[in-house]
């Protein structure tokens, strides 16, 4: 049965990271196995993080060109993680502009529906409220008038009560 690798690397790290910024970082992700950090802290380093579940691996693969610190950093699983042909390059370039209009274009189709669906909803809540508030008016009235019929059959009781107790009024 076959090993699977669960490392990713982790690129262009500021030389501020350390193996606990790390750790921190990517344990949101899942559990952290081991962390490798290289570079000589002048320029820039790069990790190598290896997860105990599949799931983690992919998690921190979809986090690729976040902030970490202070520098976006690329995290590739580690066997990608070989030097680029400059058309790998470009192709990347292309499919983030792609990524990047479609994002734009998505959130300008987001917020046209949140109008539409604000508009309707705002005549939702007004229509609903106008039933409600006549509702209200009804259940008031209803009321109104049991409280009225209610009163006349106290007052009606205690009528009977005075003529056949004549000496309770005196």
């Amino acid at each position: 049965m076959a090993m699977v690798d669960l490392t990713i690397c982790v690129h262009e790290l500021s030389p501020k990271v350390t193996k606990a910024d790390l750790t921190t970082f990517f344990s949101y992700c899942g559990t952290i196995d081991d962390i490798e950090l290289k570079g000589n802290g002048v320029e820039s380093q790069s990790a190598r993080v290896t997860f105990k579940q599949p799931y983690a691996q992919q998690i921190a693969l979809l986090l690729n060109n976040v902030t970490i610190l202070d520098r976006q950093v690329r995290i590739l699983p580690e066997k990608d993680d070989t030097a680029k042909t400059q058309e790998q390059t470009e192709s990347m370039a292309t499919e983030q502009s792609v990524v990047q209009a479609l994002r734009s274009r998505g959130y300008q189709m987001l917020k046209r529906a949140n109008e539409v669906v604000g508009n309707a909803g705002s005549t939702f809540v007004t229509t609903g409220a106008l039933w409600l508030s006549g509702v209200f008016d009804k259940a008031s009235t209803s009321t109104a008038q049991l409280a009225v019929k209610t009163n006349n059959i106290k007052k009606g009781r205690e009528a009977d009560i005075e003529t056949t107790n004549p000496r309770k009024g005196k």
